[in-house]
């Protein structure tokens, strides 16, 4: 496995780097007009992100789950119109600071961090800030803001610094008291700008027990297969022989890149080993990028069921690699909506392997003000397993008509309900596959050379339905 120098880093490691937002790298704050440099499109899977649930989701509770540093006072917090999702929206009350944040942050001393997202006011006069506090409330490091600096157009800010506090911390966004109005703040990011940053900055979320439960059924030795008795295999591939099963996947897609002419799926990048395996893996040749899409539309596509990969990772970083789900046609989430029409499930998607760490997540669709489509994380989280670059894993996902469940080496990793999020009762089909990543892609053209990333290894794709 390559290990990823700090430039790498700092080039690699955010989904939309400055230079995308026509920023130039350099020390210190940053307050850029959106309307001038466009909108960011990060996603959770592309920043390392230490913040939970920091787009306000779909259905999450008020304030989100582990936002819970203080109790807001009524009408002190509340979903404000944002970009693309939904925005905090902090209301300034009379005679009191109004004060929002996520507990439980470690963060490595000596180490460098950004805190970064979109911020606008609404009659707003007063002060604030936005970063991190240790336990005792010491000063913020972070973003300041004051009547100023805050306009009622949304801006993009930033603001990096070196962590000090070696306690568990606080991340928080508050605006003083005396303050006025309101202030918006949408997608704010906080994530580790050095390599020992990053590996050593932990979120530790309450109430979540998972490397706890890890650890220890690592040591008895990871289970797989469904979570409990009533379910039965119904459906397989153990990649057996030297050809795709036709019957079950088809090893291309024609839709799925139609706008990107450069981009390519194509069969040559999955091919089956001999082993009772199939590698995939992305390359580049002659000004065209080649990527495999192996999925099941119109051969299998079940509705509700366990689901269940096992695999060895690839160690190429910003190559993502992914076992998910799909609806048959997803322009119908707008129309009739994620439950009827179904929408998109990552059972496991990685494009950090250096650092091992995949991401589990949902994105579903919903209609904004224009009538456009607007796609919402439903759930993200990110796992980060020592050891998990090194031998064979399995991820997994529960799918019945009340919740979703997903599952990391036979650990349950995450649950969402629908009395939170949508539940899709629309059967979907399965997907395999691995590409570059824009950032990846961009080093690769620049290089004009013959390049191909590192192997995605998979031994089954398994699924389990109920027996009743």
């Amino acid at each position: 496995m390559k290990k990823l120098t700090l430039k790498k880093l700092n080039c690699l490691i955010a989904g939309i780097c400055l230079s995308c937002l026509g920023l130039a790298a350099a020390e210190g704050e940053k307050l850029v007009p959106v309307e001038k440099y466009g909108l960011d499109k990060r996603q959770d899977i592309e920043i390392p992100n230490l913040l939970d649930n920091s787009y306000l989701k779909e259905g999450s509770r008020l304030p989100p789950v582990h936002w819970n540093m203080t109790k807001p006072r009524p009408g002190a917090f509340e979903y404000g119109k944002g970009q693309m999702s939904r925005a905090f929206k902090l209301n300034a009350i009379p005679d009191s600071p109004v004060v929002i944040g996520q507990l439980g942050l470690y963060l490595v001393p000596g180490e460098r961090y950004r805190v970064s997202g979109y911020i606008r006011g609404e009659n707003f006069t007063g002060s604030g800030e936005i970063g991190v506090i240790g336990k005792a409330f010491h000063r913020v490091s972070g973003f300041s803001f004051n009547t100023k600096k805050i306009k009622p157009g949304w801006q993009y800010f930033e603001k990096e610094f070196v962590h000090k506090l070696s306690d568990i911390c606080r991340f928080v966004m508050y605006i003083q008291k005396g303050s006025t109005g309101s202030i918006l703040i949408e997608r704010p990011v906080l994530e580790a700008l050095t390599e020992k940053g990053l590996k050593g900055s932990k979120r530790l979320l309450p109430n979540d027990d998972f490397d706890e439960r890890y650890a220890q059924a690592n040591a008895k030795g990871f289970r797989s297969g469904p979570p409990s008795k009533d379910y039965k295999l119904v459906w397989n591939d153990e990649f057996d022989g030297t050809k795709l099963d036709e019957s079950k996947w088809v090893n291309y897609v024609l839709d799925y890149r139609a706008k990107r002419k450069s981009m390519v799926d194509t069969p040559r990048c999955a091919k089956l080993n001999g082993k009772g395996q199939i590698e995939l893996f992305t390359e580049y040749e002659d000004g065209i990028f080649y990527s495999p899409y192996a999925h099941t539309k119109g051969k299998y596509m079940p509705k509700y069921g366990y689901f269940e990969c096992r695999f060895k990772i690839h160690s190429t970083d910003m190559v993502n690699a992914a076992f998910w789900m799909m609806p048959e046609n997803r322009d119908l989430e707008v129309n009739i909506g994620p439950v009827k029409c179904g929408y998109e499930v990552d059972i496991m998607e990685c494009i950090l392997p250096s650092c091992e760490q995949i991401s589990q997540s949902t994105h579903y669709r919903r209609p904004d003000e224009n009538k456009k489509y607007t796609i919402w994380s439903g759930s993200t989280l990110a796992r980060r397993m020592p050891g998990f670059g090194k031998g064979w894993h399995t991820v997994g996902f529960e799918w019945t008509p009340d919740y979703g469940r997903f599952f990391v080496d036979g650990v349950e990793s995450f649950t969402f309900t629908k009395d939170v999020h949508p539940i899709s009762a629309a059967p979907q089909y399965i997907i395999l596959s691995i590409h570059g990543h824009k950032n990846m892609n961009a080093k690769v053209l620049k290089e004009n050379k013959p390049w191909r990333s590192s192997i995605f290894t998979v031994d089954y794709v398994r699924v389990y339905q109920k027996t009743k």
